[in-house]
C-alpha cells in the first residue's frame, strides 16, 4: 500500500515539474507597448488631426529633403563608404554649422567643412552676416614623422570691432570700428618627446580699419614651445575612448617677430612674446581644477607703435572672458585664472571660471592689485578634440578694484564654431 502511494506522489511530482518547465519555456507574451504615441496601423486614422500639420510642414519637408538632405547625401556618401572600408577614423568628411551669437556683436552663420585621410586633412570654414561682415579661411595639414606641416589663410571683416582705448583704466564708453584683416602662413609642428611640442610658422598679414589705425602689412615669424608634464589617460570604457591629459603642469612659451610698413610708408616692427603656466589637478569622475597665469608683451623694435589690433588684447576668447573681445588693450597684460570643470554629458563639460587681470603699458608698468579687474563666467563646452567646438557661456566683469570693482560688463555667448 505504501509503495503505491509513493509511486503516485512521484508521478504527480513529475507531471507538475513538466508543466512548470513548459510554462517557463514558453512564457505568455506581453502586449506591444505604444512607444511613439501614434495609433495602431489597424486602428481608424484621424482625419484633419493628422493632415493639418502635414500640410503646414510640407514646405519645410521639401526644403529639408531636397535643399539640404539630398545635396549632402551626394557629397558625403562617397567619403562615408571609403571611411567604412578604412578603419582609420581620420578618413572622413564632415559638414558642421557655424553659429556665433555673442551679445554685443553681430551674429555669424556659416559652415565648417573637414575632409581628410590618414595623412592629409583639409579644413574650410566660412561665415557671414551680410556683405559687411564675413570670414573665410582654410587650412591644409600633412602628417609627417612625429608632427605635421601646414598651410593656411584667413580673411575676416568685422564692422563692429570695439575699442575703449589703452591701459588699465580705459573708459567704459566704446567706439565701433570696421576692421578687415588677412593672413597667409606656412607652418610646422613636431613632437619629439611625449611632453614636448614645438611649432614654427612664417607668413604675412595685414589689416585695414575705418579709424584709429593706418593700413599695414607685415611679415611674421613665430615660434611656440609647449612643455606638458601631464600623463595621457583614456576617457571612457571603450578602447577607442578619447585620450586626455591627467593631473600635472603645462607651460607654453611663444615669441613672434613682425616687420613691415604702414600706409604712411613708416616702418613698423615689433616683437610679441609671453606665456602661460598652468597646473591641473584631477578630482575624480571627470572633474578637474585648473590654476593658470598668463603674461603677454608687445614691444616695438623700430618705427611707430603697432596698431591696436596687434597689441595685447583681453576679453572674448582671451583671458578675462567676462569682457567682450577687444575691451582691454595695452602693450602688456597679466591675468590669473581658476577653473573648475565637471562632466555634464558624454560630450559636454561644464565649467566655472574666475579671473583677475588687466592690460597695462609697456612691461606691466603701473601694475598693482588695485588696478586689477575681476571676471566670472559659467558655461558648457564640448570635450571632443576638434577644430569645431560648441560652447555656451554667461559671464560678467568689473571695473578696477580701485574704482570699487563695480560690475561693468555682461557677456552671453552661444557658439558652434572653430576652436578658441
Amino acid at each position: 500500500m505504501l509503495r503505491r502511494i509513493a509511486t503516485a506522489l512521484v508521478a504527480l511530482g513529475l507531471v507538475t515539474a513538466d508543466e512548470g518547465a513548459a510554462a517557463a519555456a514558453d512564457p505568455p507574451k506581453r502586449a506591444l507597448p505604444d512607444y511613439d504615441g501614434r495609433p495602431d496601423r489597424d486602428a481608424p486614422r484621424e482625419g484633419l488631426g493628422i493632415w493639418i500639420p502635414r500640410v503646414l510642414l510640407f514646405p519645410l519637408r521639401i526644403v529639408h529633403d531636397f535643399g539640404i538632405r539630398a545635396p549632402l547625401r551626394v557629397a558625403v556618401l562617397p567619403f562615408d563608404r571609403k571611411a567604412g572600408d578604412d578603419p582609420d577614423p581620420r578618413d572622413r568628411f564632415d559638414v558642421r554649422p557655424i553659429v556665433v551669437l555673442d551679445l554685443g556683436f553681430k551674429p555669424r552663420f556659416g559652415a565648417h567643412v573637414e575632409a581628410g585621410t590618414a595623412a592629409n586633412l583639409l579644413h574650410v570654414r566660412a561665415d557671414t552676416f551680410g556683405p559687411t561682415s564675413f570670414a573665410l579661411g582654410a587650412a591644409a595639414l600633412h602628417a609627417v614623422a612625429r608632427g605635421a606641416v601646414s598651410a593656411s589663410f584667413d580673411v575676416v571683416r568685422r564692422p563692429d570691432v570695439i575699442f575703449h582705448g589703452f591701459g588699465p583704466r580705459s573708459p567704459d564708453h566704446r567706439a565701433r570700428v570696421a576692421v578687415t584683416r588677412a593672413k597667409l602662413a606656412l607652418g610646422s609642428e613636431v613632437q619629439p618627446l611625449p611632453w614636448l611640442a614645438v611649432a614654427t610658422s612664417f607668413g604675412v598679414r595685414g589689416g585695414r580699419a575705418s579709424a584709429f589705425m593706418d593700413d599695414y602689412a607685415v611679415a611674421v615669424q613665430r615660434l611656440e614651445v609647449v612643455l606638458d608634464a601631464r600623463p595621457l589617460v583614456r576617457v571612457g570604457a571603450s578602447r577607442h575612448g578619447e585620450l586626455r591629459r591627467g593631473s600635472g603642469v603645462r607651460a607654453q612659451l611663444d615669441v613672434e617677430h613682425a616687420a613691415g610698413s604702414a600706409a604712411s610708408a613708416e616702418r613698423i616692427q615689433w616683437i610679441g612674446w609671453g606665456g602661460v603656466l598652468a597646473a591641473f589637478l584631477g578630482a575624480g569622475r571627470g572633474r578637474e581644477v585648473e590654476l593658470a597665469c598668463t603674461v603677454r608683451f608687445v614691444d616695438p623694435t623700430g618705427g611707430r607703435a603697432p596698431p591696436f589690433v596687434e597689441q595685447v588684447v583681453l576679453g572674448g576668447a582671451a583671458p578675462l572672458r567676462g569682457f567682450l573681445e577687444g575691451r582691454l588693450v595695452g602693450r602688456s597684460a597679466i591675468a590669473a585664472a581658476a577653473t573648475w570643470r565637471y562632466p555634464v554629458w558624454s560630450f559636454l563639460d561644464g565649467f566655472v571660471l574666475l579671473e583677475a587681470g588687466n592690460a597695462f603699458d609697456a612691461h606691466l608698468r603701473g601694475l598693482s592689485a588695485n588696478l586689477l579687474r575681476l571676471s566670472a563666467s559659467v558655461g558648457m563646452r564640448s570635450v571632443v578634440q576638434s577644430p569645431w567646438v560648441v560652447e555656451l557661456l554667461i559671464g560678467g566683469a568689473t571695473d578696477t578694484i580701485a574704482d570699487g570693482a563695480r560690475p561693468s560688463s555682461l557677456r552671453v555667448l552661444i557658439s558652434a564654431s572653430r576652436a578658441l
